[in-house]
């Protein structure tokens, strides 16, 4: 069944009804127990706070901390009011709540209870409850606030709806809380009655929804039914299908215009029939003309090939001479890079001869002022030794009044002595006279010894300056030599620098003429090469021809094959 559209729109309308009719139901169910269950929460919310106005907090307080309060006349006082509330609003159960601490345990105990003493339920004072049954309980406890309205249903106590409001002193501490439970049974009848509606309202709704799907897509699926079985029958071949439908939607233009394309085909293939033969006799006659086509293309690569071969050969022939003129024009090259070289070192040769020969004369004249100087110095130290020899006469003359002083300071002395008294002044003069004259004998032969050493020392550097100047006159007579050896070194120089200008001449005329036959060279080998080119693009051009022709002809078979095929087709088909 899913496997039909028809089945597929049953099941799909049928979700979409009962999705409907579950979230209609499903609101009107939580609106209606919403409602009923807020009334009874205003009801007995008002009932827990009424009843806070009749407790006496101090006389609860003092029987609270009485050995015995059942006896005191307030529990008795409390009690019977806390029953006519009870019963005066219909209440299964309304009492009063108190806590005590046991170890690190809280216990929850009854205090003043409203039901009827007698009664089997009915809790006396200092009976616990515990905390696990009716947890919103110890919650009042701890917040000091009132609980929201609790509602459950259990076999002890039945369907019932349960508040707790504490009672709180001037300081702000519980003194105890009041615990009002009011029959729920209604509410939670009105819940199974709503849940058995809803229920059968989705039953109903699922029925009435299946059976209406059912008749519209009978009515929407025949049409379509009726289209297929047409399909069916044109892909078994039989064009004689007719389908008329009076719908005007969609499903009534499709009718039609398959109706049309029934039509089409068949006029298409009456004309591919009336066709067929025509074409198998044209591909015969193709087929016929591509095979003498064929032929051609073969020998016309033939030629080509032949064509080819000779052009290769000429290529290879003449790749040879133009390696043999490569060979020449490399080796000139190679004799004028030698002959370059030869011009560049014979030109540095030059250079340096030329260079040579003015340092050559540079240091000819510096020597031959070296020479006059040595001269001028060698007069200058004959001058110096005379002048010395005249030194030492002038010592030997003052050596000699130095003696004489010396002499006449003795006679002096000699004198004073005869004098006596009277003479000791001069004998004291004559003395400084005698020391004087020592003293001047003893400068006198320091620098005679001075002057000796200063002679020796001047024949010495004499001597010297000869031997020098004996030397600068041989170096002078050999630098002479070298310039003229220089000057003939550049003269050669410059021979060679001719008769290697002279060859570079010829070597250029040598390389133009290589680079000419080069070059010829070149321009019949750039023809070889464009005829081998030109060959090579005819040979593949008729290798493209001829791939050309394969493939038609391939494909005047693959026609062939086609018009086979359509008469296979056509047979198929009921005219």
């Amino acid at each position: 069944m899913l496997k039909t559209l028809r089945g597929k729109m049953l099941i799909f309308f049928s979700l979409i009804l009962l999705i409907i009719t579950l979230t209609l139901t499903s609101i009107s169910y939580i609106t209606t127990i919403r409602s009923v269950k807020e009334t009874k929460v205003s009801q007995i919310m008002a009932i827990a706070e009424n009843t806070k106005d009749v407790i006496d907090i101090d006389k609860l307080k003092e029987i609270d901390n009485t050995s015995n309060p059942a006896n005191q006349p307030y529990y008795k006082e409390l009690q019977h009011r806390l029953q006519e509330i009870k019963e005066f609003n219909k209440l299964t159960y309304l009492y009063t709540l108190g806590k005590k601490s046991s170890g690190d345990k809280d216990v929850y105990y009854y205090m003043v209870d409203g039901s009827d003493p007698s009664a089997e339920d009915f809790s006396h004072y200092g009976d616990e409850e515990s905390n696990d049954t009716f947890p919103a309980m110890g919650e009042v406890f701890k917040r000091k606030l009132p609980s929201n309205v609790e509602f459950s249903e259990s076999e002890e106590y039945g369907a019932i709806a349960t508040a707790y409001v504490p009672v709180l002193d001037k300081d702000g501490n519980i003194v105890t809380v009041i615990g009002a439970d009011i029959d729920a049974q209604e509410i939670f009848s009105l819940m199974d009655k709503q849940r058995m509606f809803i229920i059968i309202a989705c039953v109903i709704s699922l029925l009435i929804g299946f059976v209406l799907t059912f008749i519209f897509t009978k009515v929407l699926t025949k049409p379509i039914i009726n289209l297929n079985n047409g399909v069916d029958k044109v892909k078994d071949g039989d064009l004689t299908v007719q389908l008329e439908s009076e719908n005007k939607d969609e499903i009534g233009d499709l009718s039609n215009t398959f109706q049309n394309l029934v039509a089409n085909l068949k006029s298409v293939i009456q004309n591919i029939e009336e066709n067929s033969v025509t074409l198998e006799n044209v591909s015969n006659a193709s087929s016929a003309k591509l095979y003498s086509s064929k032929e051609l293309s073969e020998r016309i690569n033939e030629i080509a090939n032949e064509l080819l071969l000779l052009s290769n050969n000429q290529l290879q022939y003449s790749g040879k001479t133009e390696e043999s003129t490569k060979t020449l024009k490399d080796s000139i090259l190679s004799i004028n890079s030698l002959a370059n070289t030869i011009q560049e070192s014979s030109n540095l040769n030059k250079h340096e001869s030329e260079k040579g020969n003015e340092l050559l004369t540079q240091t000819y004249n510096q020597i031959n002022v070296a020479n006059k100087k040595m001269e001028d110095a060698t007069l200058k130290m004959n001058s110096l030794l005379q002048k010395s020899s005249e030194i030492e006469n002038i010592i030997t003359i003052i050596d000699s009044i130095t003696e004489q002083t010396n002499l006449l300071s003795l006679n002096a002395s000699i004198e004073a002595a005869r004098a006596g008294e009277s003479g000791k002044g001069f004998s004291v003069v004559a003395e400084e006279i005698r020391k004087l004259a020592e003293k001047s004998a003893s400068s006198t032969k320091e620098i005679d010894r001075i002057i000796k050493e200063i002679l020796a020392e001047t024949n010495e550097t004499s001597l010297f300056i000869s031997d020098s100047s004996n030397e600068i006159q041989t170096g002078m007579h050999q630098l002479s030599d070298s310039k003229v050896a220089f000057e003939k070194i550049a003269a050669n120089a410059g021979d060679i620098n001719n008769k290697i200008e002279d060859l570079q001449s010829s070597i250029i005329e040598i390389k133009s003429e290589a680079e000419q036959v080069s070059a010829n060279m070149e321009n019949i080998n750039e023809s070889i090469s464009t005829s081998t080119l030109r060959n090579k693009e005819i040979s593949v051009l008729t290798d493209e021809q001829t791939n050309n022709l394969d493939e038609i002809a391939s494909i005047n078979n693959s026609l062939n094959s086609i018009v086979n095929t359509y008469n296979e087709l056509l047979e198929k088909f009921k005219k």
